[in-house]
């Protein structure tokens, strides 16, 4: 077992990507086990298959990265996730308002991300929208993304949208 405190701390990007890519080098080539200690969002995200989450000394959330980074449970993980981006700190009922109309989170890993899904099932069932806010990354070279839409128009039921974007692969959540 390897412990990497902050092996990337205060480093520029490029030294940064190589540190990364020794480690996973070292993982990879010796069966290693890696445990990496870091506050940057991004070396998770490129390195790790799973994360935990500490608050003053004890561990507030753990899992799969994807899973924890997708839906993050506890207020400390959301806050360092709303740092880089990965999660927006509005309510459901802000974002409600704001936007006037039902609200659907899509929830997509993997091939699904690259696929124009969204249009797919737009066309085949009706489903007009109006992005609120999203995001599109990867984690260990999995791309994955999330997105909030209103939905302006269907000629479908909203509570059969999670069992239709299921179909393609993509989680559907109906926020409101």
């Amino acid at each position: 077992m390897l412990l990497s405190d902050e092996a990337t701390s205060a480093l520029d990007p490029e030294t940064t990507d190589s540190i990364l890519a020794l480690l996973a080098d070292i993982n990879r080539q010796l069966g290693l086990t890696i445990v990496l200690i870091t506050h940057d969002m991004r070396v998770i995200r490129q390195l790790c298959d799973r994360v935990a989450v500490l608050n003053q000394g004890r561990i507030v959330e753990q899992g799969r990265v994807l899973d924890v980074f997708l839906h993050p449970q506890h207020e400390v993980t959301r806050s360092l996730l709303a740092e880089t981006g990965l999660y927006q700190e509005q309510t459901r009922q802000s974002r409600q308002q704001r936007v006037g109309v039902p609200l659907i989170k899509l929830t997509f890993v993997g091939q699904p991300a690259l696929q124009p899904v969204l249009d797919k099932v737009g066309r085949e069932f009706g489903l007009r929208v109006n992005l609120v806010n999203g995001t599109l990354s990867e984690i260990k070279g999995t791309p994955f993304g999330q997105l909030v839409a209103g939905v302006i128009a269907s000629t479908t039921p909203l509570s059969h949208l999670p069992d239709i974007f299921a179909r393609e692969g993509v989680q559907c959540e109906v926020l409101s």
